[in-house]
């Protein structure tokens, strides 16, 4: 049988000083809680030091500073008791801290104005920022809370003449901003809060030790000699503990993120598909139009089965996904590392590639909105992983099924995923076995793809012309609307929007990540080339993960127009060529201890700028968050005639969170609603699809009309509508309208 990689003779362990173990440990230990700082030692900070100094007083605490950006001669106010500052000088700052008590959880938006520079943090992060020199700067920002105190930070900055600083707030489920109540402020009675502020915000107080831990690892790493020995029962259990407090670090974030983020028009057709099919048993392409591959919709309805909130369950459930695919790729290189002999280097490198992926700006943008792509992804990299087990150990029919089983399972989520079938295919093709034992092995994967599809195979024989249209036929109706989009103009949104990314970069962080991803991907080619060169086992590794990674890329580009979500799917099986050509120079270097160091250093840049990207910021426009959709429906409830009565909408989802019901036709909106004119009169009955023409034949009419969530050129038939039946107008918080008879 083909071995996968040839073993290199291990030197004997040679004895190490005992201060390197210490100083690797250390320097691991500083790097990880630097790395994750912004992310659970905020927390230990507000909950541990600052909260407990909350004082019952009511206001907030003000400080006045001679000169600008909060310099200068600092000296005492009175407390203010509103969110209000005023400065009488010019080329003065004023600093006022506090706690903001909220009620409940939720979203809450603020705005900001000033004369001349203001800004707003929470819980040491910024808010909203105003800059220039105007006599009334005005700026707004959302953020999503919990019930209780919250760090409240306001600062002023005056240039000339006089200055001043009014913060309203608006509240989950308030119609407009109002002045924050003096009873929700309260004063922070700690003497050195300024210190513990600063480490709040990750200041330069950092930097030493920053220092400390690269020396520490430096050190550490520099005085081993030869391989380590195979890793011990102790080793392992401090190595998944560390591997513990990166997973619990990410998630912790990603989830909030997520839950913190404006609703996008994609999510409705999956959350009202699967609720239309659980509440009123309609199903896909025979009731109701749906432009995806329908296997989510019963994962979702069993899903929302569990809880009351619909969009934030379907949301968590997709950051745990973009999660564990990100996990995936961390367990594939530390399984890989800790065989040959190097645990904690192998969990350096594998919490580095793991975060190259979750800091990605692809993945903050894409991960954890409820739709299709978290799901499938993951899906297809426990296929891969699966497959490339099989491609190094042998063709053992039924881990080639289980792989085969997996993928098709992808594509049956998302049917771009679809094409990896071919690279999975060569692999087997390709493995060395005899040919009787490769068909063996292309047929049991063929077998296990296919047996997922059957459902889709019975739907699309049932039903052909509507699964027909909602797969196939509707990408280019929808292309058609659009204009259509040249490939070259794919390739340059590619290069400029995704490869090179300034609309998602974040910050400082967001910058050097872009030529610390570079350098590191830059390592495949050297152990490609080695590979190749020397005829090593692990070029078909490197060719596989290559190879998936370049049809995800061309089924990314196929949809027209391309949106940045759709060229996530490339980046872990891009990633995951680097485990072979990681082991490839590690074989061939090995001996030289720099190359070691450079490469866990490389790790923890990864680590340091992976954890610090800040996700999608939450909702800082009149676009409802997930809470405020479900607080939404659950008002909308309160003034339906009958709780379960059908409402017309192109915005589906605050309708179901209250419980009411919608007019299946229109689960997949705005999309069909749009591309209406295209299909003919005589085929719309038969696709199920409900366009503006057809409204006037509804009986009998909708018990209520929702409007104001979408865009005002595909609402304007809806109102006409409710015009036309003597409905009046509602308003609603976020710009909603609700019409009733």
């Amino acid at each position: 049988m083909a071995k996968d990689q040839q073993k290199s003779p291990v030197a004997p362990t040679a004895a190490r000083p005992a201060w390197a173990r210490g100083w690797l440990l250390t320097g691991v230990v500083l790097l990880l809680l630097l790395g994750g700082w912004q992310l659970w030692a905020r927390s230990l900070v507000l909950e541990m030091v600052l909260k407990p100094n909350l004082s019952p007083e009511e206001g907030l605490r003000v400080e006045n500073f001679s000169e600008e950006g909060l310099k200068g001669t600092r000296s005492g106010a009175p407390s203010a008791q509103g969110a209000e500052l005023s400065l009488q000088q010019p080329h003065s700052s004023q600093k006022a801290i506090g706690f903001l008590i909220a009620p409940r959880p939720g979203s809450y938006f603020f705005r900001l104005e000033a004369d001349d520079y203001g800004a707003l943090h929470l819980d040491g992060l910024p808010v909203v920022q105003l800059g220039g020199t105007s006599s009334h700067n005005q700026g707004e920002g959302g953020v999503y809370l919990g019930a209780g105190p919250h760090l409240l930070e306001l600062e002023l900055d005056n240039t000339q003449g006089r200055g001043w600083l009014h913060l309203t707030m608006r509240e989950p489920g308030a119609g407009d901003f109002a002045p924050i109540p003096g009873s929700r402020l309260h004063r922070l009675d700690l003497g050195n809060a300024e210190r513990w502020l600063a480490w709040l915000r990750g200041s330069r107080h950092h930097l030493p030790w920053l220092l400390a831990g690269l020396t520490g690892l430096l050190l550490g790493l520099a005085a081993l000699r030869g391989r380590e020995s195979a890793p011990g029962p102790a080793t392992t259990l401090a190595v998944m503990l560390a591997a513990a407090v990166v997973f619990t670090v990410f998630f912790q974030d990603h989830v909030a993120a997520s839950l913190a983020r404006q609703v996008f028009r994609d999510e409705h057709q999956f959350i009202a598909s699967a609720v239309v099919w659980g509440r009123q048993d309609a199903w896909p392409y025979l009731d109701f139009p749906y432009f995806h591959v329908p296997y989510l919709i019963p994962v979702y309805w069993l899903l929302f089965s569990q809880g009351p909130n619909l969009l934030e369950g379907a949301r968590i459930m997709n950051a745990v996904a973009g999660g564990l695919a990100g996990g995936a790729l961390f367990f594939a290189a530390l399984r890989e590392f800790s065989r040959r002999g190097t645990p904690w280097l192998g969990l350096l490198l594998a919490t580095g590639l793991a975060c190259l992926y979750w800091g990605s700006p692809l993945f903050r943008f894409t991960s954890g909105l409820a739709w299709n792509h978290d799901i499938s992804i993951l899906l297809a990299l426990l296929a891969f992983l699966i497959h490339w087990r099989v491609g190094r150990e042998g063709l053992a029919a039924g881990w080639l099924a289980a792989s085969g089983a997996l993928l098709g399972l992808a594509a049956c989520v998302r049917l771009t995923m679809a094409p990896l079938g071919l690279p999975f295919l060569l692999l087997v093709l390709c493995s060395g076995e005899p040919w009787r034992v490769r068909l063996r092995g292309c047929l049991s994967f063929l077998g296990g793809a296919l047996a997922p599809c059957l459902p889709l195979l019975i739907i699309l024989a049932s039903h052909p012309e509507a699964t027909w249209f909602g797969n196939l036929e509707y990408p280019g109706l929808h292309s058609a609307y659009k204009g259509g989009v040249s490939l070259g103009d794919k390739l340059v949104f590619l290069w400029r929007a995704i490869i090179l990314p300034p609309a998602f970069a974040g910050g400082l962080s967001g910058l050097l990540k872009v030529p610390v991803t570079l350098l590191t991907l830059l390592l495949t080619l050297p152990g490609l080339a080695l590979a190749w060169r020397g005829g090593d086992q692990r070029l078909r590794r490197i060719m596989f993960a290559l190879g998936c990674s370049l049809l995800a890329l061309a089924a990314s580009l196929a949809p027209n127009p391309p949106f940045p979500q759709y060229f996530l799917a490339p980046v872990p099986f891009l990633l995951l060529a680097l485990i072979p050509a990681w082991t490839i120079l590690d074989d061939r270097l090995g001996s030289w201890r720099a190359w070691r160091v450079a490469g866990a250093v490389g790790a923890m840049a990864a680590v340091w700028f992976g954890l610090l990207t800040p996700g999608q910021p939450p909702c800082l426009d009149e676009i409802p968050t997930p809470e405020l959709f479900h607080q939404l429906g659950l008002a909308l409830a309160n003034q339906l005639p009958d709780p379960g009565c059908k409402v017309l909408s192109l915005t589906p989802i605050p309708i179901l969170e209250g419980g009411a019901a919608i007019y299946p036709e229109l689960v997949s909106e705005p999309f069909c609603w749009r591309i209406t004119y295209l299909v003919s009169p005589e085929r719309r009955p038969r696709l199920h699809i409900l366009g503006p023409e057809e409204l006037s034949g509804l009986s009998p009419p909708p018990a209520a009309i929702l409007t104001g969530y979408e865009s005002e050129k595909y609402e304007a038939p809806l109102e006409e509508y409710a015009r036309s039946l003597g409905y009046q107008a509602r308003a609603l918080p976020g710009g909603g309208r609700l019409w009733l008879p």
